[in-house]
């Protein structure tokens, strides 16, 4: 692969976020998911919205939580987004393999994410040290009447299992995970190429798809915690494909998300040690170049951005 391909282009945005004022830290974990499989049968129907064929599970004998939403679009793109980033953190930033963890397709259940999280990324590390997160994926929306939102929908990442009844994962359970590890002094960032990611912690055209599922409309009634939220502390940072109310793209042309790619093409001309802020602002015109809607979030203390 040549200097300017997909992983040599990642390279850049590791470095930009995964260290804080040039200290390297002690221990480097990472957890990368990814899910492109959400139906495995070989029904399919016509989507509504874009006329393209989309899977649909079968229905016998009543629905589950996850199947009462209705279809769930495959995508194409997650897992080479997975391996383009599990690449370049062993091959460039010095990840040892064994603290690189992914969880892809089947093994990205809502269980398995959450345990995951807990058990790679935050129980073991130590102050200073560095865990990142990547999430490519669907993304969706789950109602929570208490959780303090004026739409009462709390953002949420989808796991692999939601069509055999697993609930989504929630921003505000991600939040408690995230909110854990920056009191040990954890140097956590969170990167989420998925649909209404904003505030989080892929949209349909001829030849993309959206990385987004109906919301689930079930209550959880879950209030916020008191107290910080992550972007509150200058040890967070979360990068995200779009605001909390936009879909996010994948291309089928360049197998990825549309986010993802615009990260690569931009940091084909910016220096490796570029701030935060400043590559978000060029991803975010390259978006607006290609005339897509989405709009990118960088969450996180004005000192981590830069």
């Amino acid at each position: 692969m040549n200097a300017h391909g997909p992983i040599a282009m990642i390279v850049a945005i590791v470095a930009v976020v995964v260290s804080v004022d040039g200290v390297e830290a002690e221990v480097r974990r990472a957890l990368l998911v990814g899910v492109n499989t959400y139906q495995d049968h070989k029904t399919t129907v016509s989507s509504p919205v874009s006329g393209t064929i989309v899977e649909e599970k079968p229905k016998a004998g009543g629905q589950t939580p996850g199947a009462s939403r209705g279809s769930w679009t495959n995508l194409d793109g997650a897992l080479n987004d997975v391996e383009a980033m599990r690449a370049i953190l062993v091959a460039r930033f010095g990840f040892q393999p064994d603290h690189v963890r992914v969880l892809t397709e089947k093994q990205a259940t809502r269980e398995g994410i959450i345990q995951a999280i807990r058990a790679h990324l935050i129980d073991p590390a130590q102050d200073g040290d560095v865990s990142v997160f990547f999430y490519a994926g669907h993304g969706s929306q789950v109602r929570n009447t208490r959780g303090g939102e004026l739409d009462q929908l709390d953002e949420s990442i989808v796991p692999s299992d939601v069509n055999q009844g697993a609930r989504d994962v929630r921003d505000k359970e991600l939040d408690r995970l995230w909110r854990k590890g920056l009191d040990k002094g954890i140097v956590i960032t969170a990167i989420f190429d998925s649909c209404h990611s904003g505030s989080i912690s892929r949209g349909n055209s001829r030849d993309e798809k959206e990385r987004v599922g109906p919301p689930d409309m079930g209550d959880v009634a879950d209030p916020p915690d008191p107290g910080r939220t992550p972007e509150e502390y200058d040890n967070f940072l979360n990068l995200s494909a779009a605001q909390d109310t936009q879909s996010a793209m994948e291309s089928s042309a360049a197998m990825h998300g549309a986010f993802t790619h615009a990260l690569m093409k931009t940091l084909t001309s910016v220096s490796l040690n570029e701030s935060a802020e400043n590559v978000f602002l060029a991803v975010n015109g390259f978006l607006r170049g290609e005339g897509r809607v989405q709009q990118p979030v960088l969450g996180g203390s004005e000192a981590r951005k830069r």
